[in-house]
């Protein structure tokens, strides 16, 4: 790490001289300014911070002595090092009374001078380790606690909360015995899928610190994150006497001011503040929000009844029909087919039982075609990614369900004619962007990318390495090794945390792998 450091001294040549004197980088510092009297000296350091000031301490006006003992009332950290040409034992006196440790006499002698700041240097080192470490542990205490909260609740609003988790919920200041509202709030698709992790996080965090500004004062309100990373909020109903949408106004209304970004929300009522009408509430919450999503709707309310039966008999048609191009290997038929029957689910609005039951179909469509030509579509470990349920609430939009579903039946047929075509072009663009904006995530790899695109994880890895030359792999660990060089070049983080940051959660695999790549240690890289 290299420190900064200000001369002070009424003489332009031993200012010069200070800086010329010796090679300061070499040493860890470099020049931040020049001051000629105290005044100067004070304005440079309310605009700049700085480690360590080399002052001198007779100038005309207020002396050196002075910026030292204002320094000091206000507990600053910065080092000095003391030039003067008076050999008198008041001065060291005062200096040291200061809190100077380093009281050098003129003509600078370099020797002396260099002996100084490698003492400081080794001093601001600590000091900065120290603060590293504090930092560090603050922050992982914050992380465990916010990830405790957050499990708990997850636990609630997934129906499996305990007898006795249920009493917590007075200890996270939860107002048990009264109606509560339950508001679910995320980015739309478009903008929560193009951000990388660390901007989700930071969205998702400014998107909490603007609920809780317009919630200031309140109380009984709670602030977690759901198992799908939407911001959820559970409040007394009493708290929002306007209504859950004249607080969503103002919340939309503040993000886009804020952060030019649209959010979507949803919300649910509970009977009282206990866990079975929180999960209840979140539910409702959670299909309004998802209904709002998946149609980009900012309406009311949301569907719960069936489609008409002439919609019904229309989607299944279309499935006839992508099945049917599919035994043809009819690229065309398939994608005329594919979007007549999402014109279908757009055009009626399906409730989400009516549009998780056509996906499932669609999928049922794609796996039987799989199944009985031998193709490797899913893996054992996709968890919810391939079924109906696990697209509807990854958060996406219809058309980009559409698209999902576009990219999962044209790599299908497998035919050399279709691998040519511009659409793979495409998904291997958004598998590479995908990697680029994620590559911090430790779950990162073939599956992960192809659950995400719904597509054959075998057909994704050949045609990405034919077209990047680059195996999805190699491009995962390309991408985490150029941000591992940044963030050590900057010199901020350690090294554990800059693995952390970059997807690996050993911090010694990590360097081995960063040594296998660059061909140097982590530690090696200049900070």
């Amino acid at each position: 790490m290299t420190y900064q450091f200000l001369i002070v001294d009424d003489e332009y040549f031993v200012r010069q001289r200070i800086r010329l004197c010796i090679p300061w980088k070499e040493y860890g510092f470099e020049c931040a300014g020049e001051a000629a009297n105290v005044d100067q000296a004070l304005r440079f350091l309310e605009a700049t911070p700085v480690d360590l000031v080399i002052l001198d301490i007779s100038m005309p006006g207020a002396n050196g002595l002075e910026l030292l003992r204002m320094m000091k009332e206000q507990n600053s950290q910065i080092k000095f090092i003391i030039l003067s040409g008076f050999a008198t034992f008041e001065y060291a006196r005062q200096a040291i009374a200061c809190n100077v440790t380093n009281y050098l006499l003129k003509p600078i002698d370099t020797d002396e001078l260099i002996r100084s700041i490698t003492e400081i240097r080794e001093t601001l080192d600590k000091n900065n380790h120290l603060k590293q470490e504090r930092l560090a542990w603050q922050e992982a205490r914050l992380i465990a606690e916010h990830a405790e909260k957050n499990t708990f609740f997850q636990n609630i609003f997934s129906g499996h909360a305990s007898v006795s988790e249920s009493a917590q919920l007075r200890e996270f200041g939860v107002l048990q015995d009264v109606p509560c509202t339950v508001i679910v709030s995320d980015g739309r698709p478009k903008v929560i899928h193009s951000l990388s992790c660390q901007e989700r996080a930071a969205f998702q965090t400014a998107l909490g610190n603007l609920s809780g500004c317009l919630l200031s004062g309140k109380s009984g309100c709670i602030q977690v994150t759901d198992a799908y990373s939407h911001q959820v909020l559970i409040l007394p109903q009493a708290q929002l006497p306007a209504g859950p949408d004249h607080f969503l106004e103002r919340l939309s209304s503040a993000t886009r001011e804020n952060f030019s970004r649209d959010i979507v929300c949803g919300y649910g009522y509970g009977n009282d503040g206990l866990a079975p009408s929180i999960h209840s509430a979140y539910k409702t919450a959670l299909q309004f929000f998802t209904f709002r999503t998946v149609y980009e709707s900012d309406g009311g309310s949301f569907h719960t009844r069936l489609p008409e039966k002439q919609a019904l008999e229309q989607l299944n048609t279309a499935i006839r029909g992508i099945s049917c191009g599919l035994l043809k290997k009819d690229h065309e038929f398939i994608v005329s087919s594919l979007r007549s029957a999402f014109q279908i689910i757009g055009q009626e609005q399906f409730s989400l039982p009516a549009l998780e039951s056509a996906l499932s179909a669609l999928l049922s469509a794609a796996i039987e075609y799989a199944v009985h030509n031998g193709i490797g579509l899913f893996e054992e470990d996709c968890g919810s990614a391939y079924t109906a349920a696990g697209i509807i609430y990854h958060g996406c939009s219809l058309g980009e369900i559409e698209e999902k579903f576009m990219n999962l039946f044209l790599s299908l047929p497998g035919s050399q004619e279709l691998d040519d075509i511009p659409m793979i072009q495409r998904i291997v663009v958004q598998a590479a962007e995908l990697i680029e904006r994620e590559y911090s995530n430790a779950d990162m790899g073939l599956q992960y990318i192809a659950s995400a695109l719904l597509i054959s994880p075998a057909y994704l890895s050949r045609n990405f390495k034919r077209i990047r030359q680059y195996s999805v792999m190699q491009y995962i660990t390309k991408c985490r090794m150029e941000h591992a060089w940044d963030l050590l070049a900057g010199g901020r983080l350690s090294i554990a945390a800059v693995a952390e940051k970059t997807g690996y959660q050993d911090a010694f695999y990590f360097s081995k792998c960063f040594k296998r790549y660059f061909g140097i240690s982590p530690s090696q890289v200049d900070r």
